[in-house]
């Protein structure tokens, strides 16, 4: 329990000091892939400060539950090739994540391909992407004979109407609670009409948007979490921090927060 806690609370650290450094790199125009401005500087350095004074990441960095190290885990596989990290590194980052969450195969898979497109070293982790989720599922089944975990039947039940209705209530209660994870869709067409938003150089960003707005529809279809037992909607939480990122670079784009100098 302890180590589990140390754990825990070391990847609320390591998530602070990912997007500080992402930001710094950017600042010195050392950032791979995307092209570095005064937004995604900026956004990087409010998500590192976002993280450190969020009381769900660090309520949940202390319960000894795998939730802030699967969401440092998310945010490393997203954005780590983006301050070139090693590529063992990158691999281990992206099986660590199919292993503690299957559903984490989302994510690596997503990073791998649109990084390989723009570097095929990449696409070799798609390798061992595959052959770790097939272990976690052979593993499942030769011992439990079922592919999915005791907590998808408990949440999916009959999968009837009442099901769903659980999980779009689920959901609607996070995004009231963290509101700003519709920003960057209510100012898109805005954004877009103005042009403070060009495919070519904001690729990464509707890229992004839209994986979030898949995952938390998945949520609302897979039922939620039991509130009571998981309080700050755990299971829409992993997001938190990408989804402040994002918000944060609309902001900037939308010039309602002034930019800021780093020495």
């Amino acid at each position: 329990a302890h180590a589990s806690k140390l754990i825990g609370s070391f990847s609320a650290l390591c998530l602070v000091y990912l997007f500080f450094i992402l930001g710094i790199k950017c600042q010195r125009n050392e950032i791979n892939f995307l092209h570095s401005n005064h937004a995604l500087k900026n956004s990087f350095l409010f998500t590192s400060i976002f993280c450190a004074l969020s009381l769900p990441i660090s309520w949940y960095a202390t319960t000894g539950m795998e939730t802030v190290t699967f969401m440092l885990l998310i945010s490393a596989s997203l954005l780590g090739p983006l301050i070139k990290i090693n590529l063992l590194l990158y691999i281990f980052i992206n099986m660590a994540l199919v292993a503690i969450r299957p559903e984490g195969v989302m994510f690596s898979i997503a990073s791998a391909v649109y990084f390989g497109y723009r570097d095929k070293r990449y696409l070799y982790a798609l390798v061992p992407i595959a052959v770790t989720l097939l272990t976690v599922f052979s593993h499942r089944y030769l011992v439990f004979q079922e592919l999915m975990p005791n907590t998808y039947f408990a949440k999916s039940g009959d999968g009837g109407l009442r099901h769903l209705m659980s999980g779009v209530f689920y959901f609607g209660s996070f995004a009231l609670s963290y509101w700003y994870v519709f920003l960057p869709y209510l100012a898109l067409p805005y954004l877009l009409k103005r042009r403070l938003l060009t495919f070519s150089e904001d690729d990464f960003y509707f890229i992004g948007i839209a994986g979030v707005a898949m995952f938390y529809l998945l949520i609302a279809k897979s039922g939620g979490d039991n509130f009571y037992a998981f309080p700050h909607w755990r299971h829409g939480l992993v997001l938190l921090p990408l989804v402040a990122f994002f918000s944060f670079y609309t902001l900037f784009k939308l010039n309602l927060i002034h930019s800021t100098k780093v020495a």
